[in-house]
């Protein structure tokens, strides 16, 4: 049922809508008057392209429904560039409305049976049919949908929606010209603030386990867009990239919806889902206990050690160690957790070089009893190791309000760090997207530190920023970071806190994007003779994302040099056996012994042949990523993949493998 929109209450919108069969030039006369109107009427706007994405041009528009503006010069001059762009609105506090939409018509007959019909307020018909329902914003209405029926969306705090007269877009018969908005019913708000009201039959159904399989059930066409999105999260397991995902996804649409969704709408789920953190598989308790000991461990250096550039360095490499380990760790025998991870590869997790880790690694051993495991072969990457988590290492647990009071601690001049009050307490470090920048990007460590203390912490105020940093001044951190981040549109001050916009991945990643650098700087280099050289070299023009791929080249190339010398070592061990061999033979020859010593029978010792070795050194410059393997699979594989006429025993890889490692050594 769609209400009169005439006689509800609260602000009013929207002028007369277009015809769609307007001329383009007529259409873009009332596109802009339409922006205009709105902007008298004191509602933020913003253009938007025909797929609903916002527009962008550098320092022009960069936060999307962020940069919408009242102010008609502005509104102006961006409809004077993008003639045709549809009009965005933000929803929530700034525009005074939440939009219920309403994709599928039968979800709108299931919730009014739920709640009671909805009253009168202002309807817009979507291009697809679909109706948006405006009410007048309530505190705590984001994006979400709660309990809602499948195929009925909120866009609220942090959202937008497109308004007549953008293409498709149309008042509702019956709202007239300048509809008013009603207030939402309560059991409404409880229903999108997810409490679960009973139907009037009394009866419940509980949601059912989704299945990925693309030969599971069909999905109906009203529960297309909720199941879709459900499988997508289920998908997003960190092993997809979001062409995979979107690959995966659409081919559970066309197997499983008798009318499948468009393949636009099937992608704008996948990118929807691809930013959040993976989904993470269950691990035992200890892994559990030992990565939360570490990361009270890490907010209290936080707060009380770490210092200056210094400081961030030894921050940001902990922090790669601790998600590693929630990510990949493993329970020793002995009760630590371990994961596999070259020193490399963590450096450019941390955001610093390999030599700044290097470094740092005697503090980590030291202030959190982390250390280096030693390499068990020549291709191991080597393995980080976290203490059990019931040990000197733990840290105590934080409490839940953000203080710098030393009245309750048994050490006088340790700060305590405490988290904001939320209903889930703080985000774990391994969900959070905010990556480590390095040191003289645009974001650099200082602000991605306080990026990182948004993200896991939430809405936090200047004092509680500067208790979890360890700034004894409230307005130094406010002058530090706060301001120059909320100038940047990567921070949104409400209400006397500050927290991240709704698109902060997105932003993390195009300010990953920006090149920065340049200018000269002097390299100091030591001749042969002792003598110390300097001179100027060009600093590199690039974004952090081209570092990074960067040095991930220069860490190919290196490792590929490091096994081709592990072949040439494995071909000169073999051809001192063949030296050795010989000169035995001929010593035999010589005192006339019967035989020779390739003919005697070999003892069960694990002893490896030259041509194990020098097989096993060809093999991993194939395999390099199996280095780590068993040594039954590599006596499998050398023998399955031709390297060897024959299988060799485990042991004799074994020792071929140490081999190996002492060669290289």
């Amino acid at each position: 049922m769609i209400p009169d929109a005439a006689t509800g209450r609260g602000p009013s919108f929207f002028t007369n809508p277009s015809s769609p069969t307007l001329p383009a030039r007529s259409l873009r006369k009332t596109l802009l008057r339409a922006a205009l109107d709105h902007a008298r009427r004191g509602t933020p706007i913003f253009p938007c392209k025909q797929d609903k994405a916002p527009y962008w041009a550098t320092g022009v528009l960069e936060h999307g429904h962020l940069d919408a503006t009242k102010e008609r010069s502005r509104i102006t001059a961006l409809w004077n560039r993008w003639p045709d762009a549809n009009i965005g609105m933000p929803t929530g506090e700034r525009s005074g409305v939440f939009v219920l939409d309403v994709d599928d018509l039968g979800a709108l007959a299931e919730l009014e049976d739920a709640i009671g019909e909805l009253p009168a307020t202002r309807a817009v018909r979507t291009p697809s049919g679909g109706l948006h329902f405006y009410f007048s914003h309530a505190e705590g209405v984001t994006n979400s949908s709660g309990a809602l029926p499948a195929g009925i969306d909120v866009r609220g705090e942090g959202g937008y929606v497109l308004v007549p007269p953008s293409g498709g877009y149309r008042s509702e018969a019956g709202g007239g010209t300048t509809g008013a908005v009603a207030h939402a019913p309560e059991r409404l708000l409880e229903l999108i603030m997810g409490k679960e009201p009973k139907r009037k039959n009394g009866s419940g159904s509980d949601p059912q386990p989704v299945s990925i399989d693309v030969a599971g059930p069909p999905i109906p066409e009203r529960g297309r867009n909720v199941a879709l999105t459900a499988i997508a999260g289920r998908l997003h397991d960190g092993s997809h990239t979001l062409k995979e995902l979107e690959e995966d996804l659409e081919s559970v649409n066309r197997a499983r919806c008798p009318h499948p969704l468009d393949r636009k709408e099937v992608a704008k789920i996948a990118r929807s889902i691809h930013w959040r953190p993976p989904c993470s598989r269950a691990r035992p308790e200890e892994i559990e206990r030992a990565v939360g000991a570490a990361e009270e461990r890490f907010w209290e250096l936080v707060a009380n050690e770490l210092r200056g550039l210094g400081g961030q360095s030894v921050r940001d490499a902990l922090r790669a160690i601790i998600e590693g380990a929630a990510r990949y760790g493993r329970l020793r025998t002995d009760g630590r957790i371990e994961y596999d991870q070259s020193l490399f590869e963590t450096a450019l997790a941390a955001g610093i070089s390999r030599p700044t880790l290097d470094r740092v690694r005697p503090l980590l051993l030291e202030k959190t009893g982390i250390r280096r495991a030693p390499r068990r072969t020549p291709t191991d990457a080597g393995a980080w190791v976290l203490p059990s988590g019931t040990g000197e290492a733990c840290a105590p647990t934080f409490t839940t309000h953000a203080s710098t009071s030393r009245r309750n601690l048994e050490e006088p001049g340790v700060r305590v760090v405490k988290a904001c009050a939320s209903p889930t307490g703080r985000r774990r470090l391994a969900d959070a997207v905010t990556p480590c920048s390095r040191h003289f990007s645009p974001t650099n460590k200082g602000k991605g530190g306080v990026l990182l203390i948004a993200e896991v912490f939430g809405d936090m105020s200047r004092e509680e920023v500067a208790s979890v940093l360890g700034i004894e001044r409230a307005r130094d951190a406010e002058r530090r970071y706060l301001r120059p981040l909320e100038e940047e549109g990567r921070l949104v001050r409400s209400g006397g806190c500050y927290s991240l916009p709704a698109d902060h991945a997105r932003r993390c990643e195009e300010a990953r994007q920006i090149p920065y650098g340049g200018g000269e700087r002097i390299v100091r280099t030591r001749t042969s003779e002792g003598r110390t050289v300097s001179h100027t070299v060009e600093r590199d023009v690039m974004s952090e994302a081209e570092r990074d791929a960067r040095d991930k080249r220069r860490y190919e190339e290196q490792r590929k040099v490091y096994l081709a010398r592990l072949v040439a070592s494995a071909r000169a061990l073999a051809e001192e056996n063949d030296d050795c061999r010989e000169l035995l033979n001929a010593w035999d020859e010589e005192r006339e012994v019967d035989g020779t010593i390739a003919e005697l029978t070999p003892v069960a010792e694990p002893c490896p042949t030259p041509e194990i070795v020098e097989a096993l050194a060809a093999a991993l410059l194939r395999w390099p990523d199996h280095r780590n393997d068993y040594p039954s699979w590599w006596a499998s594989t050398l023998f399955v993949e031709d390297y060897l006429p024959y299988k060799p025993t485990g042991e004799q890889v074994e020792v071929a493998l140490a081999e190996l490692q002492e060669a290289v050594a």
